[in-house]
């Protein structure tokens, strides 16, 4: 007998709500779909969480401890493998320090209730204090922004997508995934219903994504700075900073020293975008009655 299940997708902070049917031996998945009752994702998910049955039956995933032999893989039983990994990680503490040992956790893991305690107290009982998580390369700068700016690194700006009427998009791809700290249902429809009353939709991008929403501005990879940092030279010398933002802002004269060196001519070369496109978005953003710049 077929038994449904409400759950939801651990592989990023989205949490997408899904439903399973699972088969009467408790382990076969047979069909997955979104949750239309989820009171947030409302019957939305992207592909990776609509791929769980696929991957809790591939073929090559591990389930069982495996031990090299040679050049070679052997399965071992959990006491097995338990017993000789805990062998040796005393061995090295106590012959390099308990510093030896680091921990790390990322996607699915970061998103479950009880991995992340789990490796909380395995790391505090072998006393090392050294982790490392998706967060040092991925989203860290939303994590330092949110501490400088309001003294939290939990504190985040979700862009209003509803409201604005233009919208830059970093590195993202909402058929794709719903993107980092702006999660929404339905991300396609929202973001053709800007351009649909009159707004206008830019992904940047190494790739060439979404031609049917918006428009792509195709990037060289890992110059987003780059760019941001010409966004803001063209807008300070063309329009000016807004008065009680700049108010805010400590030290604004070092800011303007420092983006002033990054005009659109001297960035196009490195960013791979003509110095008058940059300069055309930088000037729309700052003539938009509403802007949201995201970084995914």
């Amino acid at each position: 007998m077929t038994t449904r299940h409400r759950t939801y997708c651990r592989l990023c902070e989205v949490g997408c709500g899904l439903v399973l049917d699972v088969a009467a031996d408790g382990r076969t998945i047979e069909k997955v779909r979104p949750d239309h009752d989820h009171p947030v994702t409302a019957g939305f998910a992207c592909n990776k969480g609509l791929l769980t049955g696929e991957i809790h039956h591939d073929p090559d995933r591990l389930d069982r401890p495996q031990r090299r032999v040679g050049d070679r893989f052997v399965e071992a039983t959990w006491d097995e493998a338990l017993d000789d990994i805990g062998t040796r990680v005393a061995a090295l503490i106590a012959d390099h320090g308990a510093s030896v040992i680091a921990g790390y956790i990322g996607n699915p893991a970061a998103f479950n209730a009880t991995a992340g305690p789990a490796l909380a107290l395995y790391l505090a009982m072998a006393g090392s204090t050294t982790l490392f998580t998706t967060g040092t390369q991925d989203c860290a700068n939303k994590f330092a922004i949110g501490e400088l700016l309001w003294g939290s690194a939990q504190r985040h700006l979700v862009p209003d997508v509803d409201h604005c009427d233009l919208l830059v998009l970093f590195g993202t791809n909402p058929r794709v995934s719903k993107g980092s700290f702006a999660s929404m249902p339905d991300p396609v429809e929202r973001l053709a219903a800007i351009e649909a009353r009159g707004g206008r939709v830019v992904f940047v991008d190494p790739r060439r994504i979404e031609p049917t929403i918006g428009e792509v501005l195709q990037i060289v990879p890992d110059t987003d700075a780059y760019l941001l940092a010409a966004l803001l030279c063209e807008i300070d010398r063309s329009r000016g900073f807004d008065a009680d933002g700049a108010a805010r802002v400590r030290s604004l004269d070092a800011l303007r020293a420092f983006v002033g060196r990054f005009a659109p001519e001297t960035v196009a070369p490195v960013v791979g975008i003509d110095a008058g496109t940059i300069t055309a978005l930088a000037l729309s953003i700052g003539d938009a009655p509403g802007a949201a710049l995201h970084l995914s």
